[in-house]
């Protein structure tokens, strides 16, 4: 087995590219969208959950045909899933570490199937469910109903607590970090729940919340209410509110954060011609640029890497608009997109429409290294706050400062906190010999742990034969379709190298980017 002193520790600095743009919403010329499938994948009825993508690839996504479906990323359906009772499925799917799939329905149950689409249990409750499951990275699963509660069940579908509200409840809930528990209500509370389901504060907004929350990098909490955006510190205090254009253009969208920390909301209201999607700038609140589009806004935006917005309308349209404000391309569906796209690891974007159609488009990027970049936080839409490693460092309660924190060892293993971190460990945690080496007759095999949750992370196999000067061949990482995994790299025969390592390092920019 490679020694630890094999490994590598890297963290690249970042880089600001500056351009200029022209008015936002008002590109010269919008360029073809990019679909991925010849035909979208057809369900029997209209689709507004939005689609999860999850760790296998299949894409997971519930229709008014009482189904939910797994489809490949070739368009192709792998499983489909109805519901007990025949009824329709509003709420999009959450998939957890081990690819257990999480869905409520109309029919008053939450739903958990295993990756092959078995039903594994089912839980009832005493009303509709449009809230959209919750995993925490306990594998407890969150989740509010029409019954005007909020459910806590651990992962075997038993009640660990219910938490009562005065309003039925459709927003997602979003798990901090610290295992509190977000969301609002139709009684015009935002609530912060304690882990063990206790009121921690309670805010009140003064209108209906629809919208789910987004939780952003220094922990400010993003919500719709009425015609306005809130930003709230995780104590409960307001930072600020943004009105929009219209009294009844409201923030039924849930918000995403982009890569600069810029927040994404729609806007609209049928009552009222066009829509719009915002740009905030989440220090103060004001707008960065507005989009206008042809009809209301219930769809929430996407992020990519790149800045580039994802997001549906009323008037049966999928927008791309760039950073600046400005339309990529936009496809024609059948109908309304009140469904939220989902931005795969490999960049496809899949969306459904109430054509009863889910589309897919070919996307050059990730979703944005930010916390919340679409709906539910991640590919997976498991509403839970991604881990960074400054997040991951302050919730063990350890120093932030770089680059004192990365190569750091509080176990005194020698094994430093950027390895632990991007392994699946905790810093307390003692290490030896994670890594392993087997010789087969494809060639040798190194194979180390990884946790596909840690998006800031780069794995990179490198080869020496004197270790004076180390190259990147460009192996691929193989994994299995779990979040932690074990990476896998295999070197041919020809190309056994006499020294070997992997190099962990953080992706330019995303460490401590104020």
């Amino acid at each position: 087995m490679a020694p630890f002193g094999q490994y590598e520790t890297l963290l690249a600095a970042g880089a600001v590219l500056l351009a200029t743009a022209a008015p936002p919403g008002m590109a010269s010329q919008a360029s073809a969208p990019p679909l991925k499938w010849e035909r979208p994948f057809s369900t029997g009825d209209s689709v507004y959950a939005s689609p999860a993508v999850g760790w296998n690839g299949l894409v997971h996504v519930g229709s008014q045909d009482y189904s939910l479906y797994a489809i490949d990323p070739e368009g192709v359906q792998e499983w489909d899933f109805e519901t007990y009772d025949r009824d329709w499925i509003h709420a999009s799917a959450a998939v957890d570490a081990e690819g257990t799939v999480y869905v409520g329905a109309l029919d008053f149950f939450v739903y958990a199937l295993d990756p092959d689409g078995l039903l594994l249990w089912m839980f009832e409750t005493e009303s509709f469910i449009f809230s959209s499951p919750s995993v925490g990275r306990d594998g407890n699963i969150y989740f509010g109903c029409y019954d005007q509660y909020l459910y806590s069940l651990d992962p075997d579908g038993i009640p660990r607590w219910i938490f009562p509200t005065a309003g039925w409840i459709d927003s997602a809930p979003a798990v901090g970090h610290d295992g509190t528990v977000y969301f609002g209500s139709w009684d015009g509370y935002f609530y912060a729940v304690s882990a063990s389901g206790d009121l921690v504060w309670e805010y009140d907004a003064g209108d209906i919340i629809f919208s789910s929350p987004a939780i952003g990098d220094d922990g400010s909490l993003y919500f719709g209410a009425g015609n306005e955006l809130f930003a709230l510190d995780s104590g409960g205090n307001l930072l600020w509110k943004f009105e929009t254009d219209h009294e009844d253009y409201l923030v039924d969208s849930s918000p995403a954060i982009g890569p600069d920390g810029a927040v994404f909301v729609g806007a609209g209201h049928g009552s009222v011609d066009g829509g719009h999607v915002y740009a905030v700038n989440p220090k103060n609140g004001t707008e960065i640029w507005s989009f206008a589009t042809n009809a209301e806004v219930f769809s929430s935006p996407a992020v990519a890497a790149d800045g580039t917005v994802y997001v549906g309308d009323g008037a049966h349209q999928v927008y791309a608009i760039d950073s600046e404000g400005q339309l990529v391309w936009k496809h024609t569906t059948g109908d309304w997109v009140d469904s939220s796209p989902a931005i795969a690891p490999d960049g496809s974007v899949y969306v459904g429409s109430y054509d009863h159609d889910i589309y897919a488009f070919q996307g050059d990027h990730p979703l944005a290294l930010s916390r919340w970049p679409q709906f539910g936080a991640d590919c997976v839409r498991s509403g839970d706050e991604p881990n960074s490693l400054s997040v991951w460092l302050e919730s063990h309660g350890l120093n932030q400062e770089y680059p004192d924190s990365a190569y750091a060892s509080p176990a005194g293993d020698g094994v430093a906190n950027l390895l632990k971190y991007a392994f699946g460990y905790f810093p307390e945690d003692t290490v030896s010999e994670p890594d392993g080496v087997e010789r087969t007759e494809e060639g040798v095999v190194y194979s180390f742990p990884k946790d596909r949750r840690k998006r800031d992370v780069l794995f990179l196999p490198q080869m020496s034969s004197d270790l004076a000067e180390w190259e990147e061949p460009g192996y691929e990482v193989e994994e299995s379709p779990k979040a932690i995994t074990r990476g896998k790299v295999t070197l041919p025969p020809e190309e056994d190298p006499r020294y070997f390592r992997l190099k962990v390092r953080l992706k330019p920019g995303f460490y401590d980017k104020d």
